[in-house]
């Protein structure tokens, strides 16, 4: 008999349970990373365990509805990104209580769903720093994995600096906490596109060291030393 999604759901957290970490889940809690319940596993374990479970839709849908760490991580890596919708990345999104979920499913399983260009295109466009985070990462993740060629890198560079001035000249309460780390990643990666990729890139960089915003000109500083 098949086991059912609560049973192999109980025999995934059974698994990676003796892998907690006490002292990663007081230091998450120091940062104000708060889930509603944690054991500290480390990724690799979670990702080694789920990877052992996927492709599994039903059952990924299953574990993400968990208020646990590990099992809303365990979904990322046993979900099949053939089967991640529009409306599944916008609920996922919804439920995400860290920026660390979002990260890993925006760079693990959302970056190649079938329908990733339509939400790097409306998560970009709204007042949400998750989505902006996730839309970023997922476009350096195509990036880095060859998925983009030429011309849509271009759009999705060009996309990028779209978002970048709307975020800055909005009344946005988070326009000055713009998801640096991931900007950076994705015009990165774009860069590597090709060398044109690279030149407009840089071109880029120079218009916005012109920006009032002292966050635009470190990330335009950063790009410019990452690829000099």
């Amino acid at each position: 008999m098949e086991k059912s999604k609560n049973d192999r759901m109980v025999e995934i957290l059974r698994r990676i349970k003796p892998e907690r970490h006490g002292a990663v889940v007081e230091a998450m809690a120091e940062r104000g990373v708060s889930y509603g319940l944690s054991y500290g596993v480390a990724i690799p374990v979670i990702r080694r365990v789920a990877g052992e479970y996927a492709p599994d839709h039903a059952l990924a849908e299953y574990l993400f509805l968990q208020d646990v760490r590990e099992l809303k991580l365990a979904a990322v890596y046993v979900d099949d990104p053939k089967q991640v919708t529009v409306e599944q990345m916008n609920r996922w999104a919804d439920a995400m209580p860290t920026d660390e979920v979002m990260e890993h499913a925006a760079m693990q399983l959302f970056y190649a769903a079938p329908d990733a260009p339509e939400v790097i295109r409306a998560w970009l466009t709204v007042a949400d720093r998750s989505r902006w985070k996730g839309a970023l990462q997922m476009i350096g993740r195509q990036a880095m994995k060859g998925l983009l060629n030429e011309a849509q890198a271009i759009d999705l560079l060009s996309l990028i600096e779209q978002f970048l001035l709307t975020a800055s000249d909005s009344s946005l309460s988070t326009v000055d906490d713009l998801p640096r780390r991931a900007t950076v990643f994705a015009l990165e990666r774009l860069a590597g596109v090709s060398p044109e990729l690279s030149r407009q890139t840089l071109a880029l960089t120079t218009r916005l060291k012109q920006s009032p915003r002292p966050s635009l000109r470190e990330i335009a500083e950063e790009i410019e030393a990452l690829l000099s």
